[in-house]
C-alpha cells in the first residue's frame, strides 16, 4: 500500500514538474540565438499577416516575432489580421509584449544604465501598428473625403500619408497560413513590396523566421527604367 502511494506521489510530482516547463517555455521569448549572416538584409518596415483558418491566435509566437524584428533592427512592424482579433485583443498583446520585452532586457541590460534599459523596453511597441479589413479600402476613401473637406486645395502625396497614418510601404510582408491571398491587406502600400509566406505563426522557430529573411535577402528587384 504505501508503494503504491509513494509511486503515485512521484507520478504527481513528475506531472506538476511537466507542467511548470511547459508553462515556463511558453513565456519565455522563444530565442534561438545563432551567427546571423552580415548579408542579412533587414527590411525597414516589415508587415506580418495571420491568415491562417483558426480563429485562434497564438499571441506567445506574436509576440515572439515582434521581439525577433525589434532585435535585427526592424523600425516598423505591421501586424494585420482580416478579422480584427489583433484589434480585439491588442492591450492584451501589449502586456504580453512589455512582459517578453523586459525579460529581453533584464537579461541584457547593464545595471550602471537603467535609462537604456527603459529605452530598449519601450521601443518594442513604438513603431507597431495594428490593422484589420476595416482599416482597408472604404477607410481609404473615408481619410480622403475628410481630407478633401479640410484642405481641399493643399493636397499633395505628403499629406495624405500624413492623414492615412502610414509611415512607409513594408518592403518584407510575411503571409502566415496556407492561403496565398492578401485577405484585404491594403494593396496600395504593397506596390514593390517582397511577399513570401510560412504556413502557420504557431509555433514558428526564430530559424524559420530567419529563413524567411535570407529568403528576401537574395532577392532582387527589377523596377525597370
Amino acid at each position: 500500500m504505501i508503494d503504491v502511494y509513494i509511486k503515485r506521489t512521484i507520478l504527481y510530482f513528475a506531472h506538476f514538474v511537466l507542467f511548470l516547463y511547459l508553462k515556463l517555455i511558453s513565456i519565455i521569448p522563444n530565442f534561438e540565438w545563432f551567427p546571423v549572416s552580415k548579408k542579412l538584409r533587414i527590411p525597414r518596415h516589415l508587415a506580418l499577416t495571420f491568415t491562417d483558418e483558426s480563429n485562434r491566435l497564438d499571441l506567445n509566437s506574436i509576440t515572439d516575432l515582434i521581439c525577433w524584428c525589434k532585435q535585427l533592427g526592424v523600425k516598423y512592424i505591421t501586424l494585420y489580421d482580416d478579422l480584427g482579433r489583433l484589434k480585439a485583443k491588442q492591450k492584451e498583446l501589449y502586456r504580453f509584449l512589455d512582459y517578453k520585452a523586459s525579460l529581453i532586457d533584464d537579461s541584457t541590460s547593464n545595471e550602471n544604465e537603467p535609462t537604456m534599459m527603459q529605452l530598449k523596453h519601450i521601443s518594442y511597441i513604438k513603431g507597431l501598428t495594428i490593422l484589420s479589413r476595416l482599416d482597408g479600402r472604404q477607410k481609404f476613401v473615408t481619410d480622403i473625403k475628410d481630407l478633401l473637406k479640410v484642405e481641399p486645395a493643399k493636397i499633395d502625396l505628403d499629406l495624405v500619408q500624413k492623414h492615412v497614418g502610414w509611415t512607409c510601404d513594408p518592403e518584407l510582408l510575411i503571409i502566415f497560413g496556407f492561403q496565398q491571398c492578401l485577405h484585404g491587406f491594403p494593396p496600395w502600400q504593397l506596390r514593390l513590396t517582397e511577399i513570401l509566406s510560412i504556413p502557420s505563426h504557431r509555433n514558428v522557430t526564430y530559424r524559420m523566421f530567419i529563413d524567411c529573411l535570407e529568403k528576401y535577402s537574395r532577392t532582387t528587384q527589377r523596377l525597370g527604367a
